[in-house]
């Protein structure tokens, strides 16, 4: 009798550990929460020190990021704050280079809101935008794609955006003196399976000053069977006195 009391008390004592082990694996595997990717608008942007938005942009540069709709705020956060420290090596140009994304991709917005705004006019005021490249949109769809181009204290930047994923996109910049045929600088991206790309060229105002302009493209290409964005290249310039 003795004996079989010991036997059930070992399988007791065996069962109670294997209910802890299980108890502590399940705490252990839930103490992280799900995961939600790392895509745009899923989870927590990874974005590196000093380049919260809020915290590192100070006047207009702030109004600007405060203006942006959460749309292009995802972009930003998601896509190209985590580039920049590979894309600016010099940590003193983080901050400025945050800044003119920020600006580009609000000249971006404005220029997507006028042209839905003309679009729902011309269509009646129905306001629907959805055949561009948005969710739900049939594959033959056209996409809606904006380009824009800046030149700041550090050189000149360039942005497309795309509201539907492309098979690649690419991005160029060029900076150099107005009405002449010299050449400062010029820097290309491309990336694929995205929605948005940049490309950034370093050149500093010289001294003395002179004129500079900023010309730049974006190229985006749909996926096989679409969907197509509505051009194949955009393209910009901006000029500005140092």
């Amino acid at each position: 009798m003795s004996i079989q009391m010991n036997i059930y008390r070992i399988i007791l004592a065996v069962l109670a550990a294997a209910t802890i082990a299980v108890e502590t694996t399940t705490v252990t595997v839930y103490a992280d929460g799900p995961d939600t990717g790392g895509s745009s608008g899923g989870g927590s942007p990874e974005i590196p020190e000093g380049l919260v938005p809020e915290e590192v942009l100070t006047g207009t540069d702030l109004e600007n990021w405060n203006a942006l709709t959460a749309e292009f705020k995802a972009v930003i956060l998601y896509d190209f704050i985590p580039e920049i420290p590979e894309r600016a090596p010099d940590p003193s140009h983080h901050v400025s280079t945050l800044a003119s994304l920020v600006a580009v991709m609000l000249d971006i917005q404005g220029k997507m809101q006028r042209r839905e705004a003309a679009d729902a006019a011309r269509s009646g005021g129905s306001g629907s935008t959805q055949a561009h490249g948005v969710a739900g949109a049939s594959p033959a769809s056209s996409v809606r794609c904006e380009f824009s181009v800046l030149i700041d204290a550090t050189g000149a930047l360039s942005s497309l955006y795309c509201r539907a994923t492309m098979a690649n996109i690419s991005a160029y910049v060029q900076v150099g003196r107005r009405n002449t045929d010299t050449l400062t600088g010029h820097a290309n991206e491309t990336c694929w399976g995205c929605s948005s790309e940049w490309a950034r060229v370093y050149d500093p105002p010289p001294n003395p000053c002179y004129r500079r302009h900023a010309t730049g493209s974006g190229t985006p290409h749909g996926n096989t069977g679409g969907p197509y964005p509505e051009h194949h290249t955009y393209s910009g310039e901006y000029d500005t006195y140092c």
